[in-house]
Formats: structure tokens, C-alpha cells, sequence
């Protein structure tokens, strides 16, 4: 983000199709060598229990204090928490750019320590954030504390929970896109092997992200969040309430057909009014 979301990123934290082609990125994340060594695949998993984030969250208000100084600042986001991962979204207010992050996190000395492995506008950018977080009955608070060349800055999150706990599907988890391929009802299809695009699904609800390179530019990332629900075991309905991807399509049922290859992979097709197709195949991160 431009913006004083950058210094937030805890707070920042389909598809984008031109000519029939996925414009996406390839991960080159640099390595966060200071904290994530020592992490290990218990740490990630330890004392989750004493918070229980898994669910889905809209951010509400965000207030900055700087001294004695409040500021509200006018930031949306979108936030889910998988048993394993957070993925969030964060739509600028005032265009149709955003921002997302992907990343695991745990539990430590009361604190959630959140991992981000990957930054739609910051592709090379690993970081890790400490956050204090009350939990109360419509969802939590969140306090992140930065020492900045201005002083020390804290930011204070307000999410509210959207999702239904106890909601379980197939789909629920974080999954990365390996492939997919656009099929025009008359025409040669086209396949990209090599996409970057993540999806996430949790407690009835879903988003998307996936980011396109400008020359000379932070890449363009494209998104979407809203409600889903099963219709069967070979059919997921999603509601889009947010996206910069089509805002016709903000509030109509949009229907994807599925097919699961074990628990950990599936296709996901989409037919257009027009008969073109896309297929889409994800792998679950684990």
C-alpha cells in the first residue's frame, strides 16, 4: 500500500483475465532470515488453541496513535484464519487498487505472531508481525506496536466476525493455483502452467488474490471476498460483496463447477454466458 497501510500491514492483512490470459506473477519472496529459521513446523502449531482465530473478519476501524495524538485512518480489510495460515485483503478506499498477504502463524507468550511469507504489491517481501489481541463476542481487537524514524506508532484494529464457525467444508483451507486454462467455445485454448494466485476458504466465506506485473511499477493485484456455499460435493455458489475485478459481479451468485483429486487438489471450472471456460487447479498449502 501507498499509504500509512504500509506501516499497518497486520491491518493489511475471478481471476483477472485479459485476452484470455491470467495476469499473475511468480513468487520470489527474499528470505526472512532474522526469525523464520527458528520456526519449525510445531512452533506454527503450538498453543492455538488459547486464541481460536480460525474464522473470517472484517476490520471495522482502525485508530493510530502517535504520542499523545489519535488518528482514525480509513482502511478496509478482509481477514481470514485457516487452523494453519491468515490470508488477507486490503481494497484502497479511495480506488481500485489493493493490497493482500499470505502467511502462517502461532501462538507465543500470549502473542500472535503472524509470518507473511508472501505481499501482492511487495512480491520479493517477507515480514513478521507481533500482535496483541482481545478477543471479544462480536470478533477482536488487535494492537501492533512500530518504532519509526517519527517516534513509536501504535495501530489498533477493530475486526468483526463474519464467518460461521461451525461451518465445515471441503474447500476450508489456504490453496495455491498451479495451473489453468482458458477454452473459448470456438478457438485453441490456452494453458499457464506457472501461475501465482492464491484462494482461501474459511468459515463460509472465500478470497482471492493474484497480482500482474507492470513494467517500472509495483504489480497490480486483483481480488475478490465474499460468502460461498456447497451445492452438493461438485458444485461451490460464491457471492462476491467485495472485488476490482468486475463490479457487476458484487452480489450475484456465481456458480463453479468442482472435482477433488484427494483432499489436497481440485479443479474448479467456470462457464461463461458466451460458452468460453475456465479451469482453474489448485493445490491446499500444507
Amino acid at each position: 500500500m501507498k499509504h500509512l497501510l504500509k506501516l499497518s500491514v497486520f491491518v493489511l492483512l475471478l481471476l483477472c483475465y485479459k485476452d484470455g490470459r491470467l495476469q499473475i506473477i511468480k513468487q520470489n519472496a527474499k528470505e526472512d532470515k532474522s526469525e523464520r529459521k527458528e520456526v519449525t513446523k510445531n512452533d506454527l502449531t503450538k498453543n492455538k488453541d488459547s486464541l481460536n482465530m480460525q474464522g473470517a473478519y472484517l476490520l471495522r476501524k482502525q485508530v493510530m496513535k502517535q504520542g499523545n495524538k489519535d488518528s482514525i485512518l480509513k482502511i478496509d480489510q478482509f481477514k481470514i484464519y485457516t487452523n494453519e495460515y491468515v490470508f488477507y485483503v486490503s481494497p484502497e478506499t479511495e480506488n481500485s487498487a489493493a493490497d493482500y498477504g499470505i502467511g502462517t502463524y502461532t501462538v507465543r507468550d500470549g502473542k500472535l505472531i503472524e509470518y507473511i511469507f508472501y505481499m501482492g504489491s511487495q512480491d520479493n517481501h517477507k515480514d513478521t508481525f507481533e500482535l496483541m489481541i482481545h478477543k471479544n463476542i462480536n470478533g477482536y481487537t488487535q494492537i501492533l506496536e512500530k518504532t519509526t524514524d517519527k517516534g513509536k506508532l501504535v495501530f489498533t484494529g477493530d475486526y468483526e466476525r463474519v464467518g460461521k464457525n461451525d461451518l465445515h467444508t471441503p474447500l476450508d483451507g489456504v490453496w495455491r493455483q498451479i495451473s489453468n486454462t482458458y477454452i473459448p467455445k470456438n478457438g485453441n485454448e490456452n494453458t499457464n502452467n506457472s501461475p501465482i494466485q492464491y484462494k482461501g476458504y474459511q468459515s463460509g466465506h472465500f478470497v482471492f488474490a493474484n497480482s500482474s506485473p507492470v513494467f517500472g511499477q509495483k504489480p497490480v493485484v486483483h481480488f475478490g471476498y465474499g460468502s460461498f456455499e456447497m451445492n452438493g460435493k461438485d458444485q461451490v455458489m460464491e457471492v462476491n460483496t467485495n472485488t476490482n475485478m468486475s463490479a457487476a459481479s458484487i452480489g450475484n451468485p456465481l456458480a463453479l463447477q468442482l472435482e477433488f483429486f484427494g483432499n489436497d487438489r481440485y479443479q474448479q471450472t467456470l462457464v461463461f454466458s458466451n460458452g468460453d471456460r475456465v479451469t482453474e487447479v489448485y493445490e491446499r498449502l500444507k
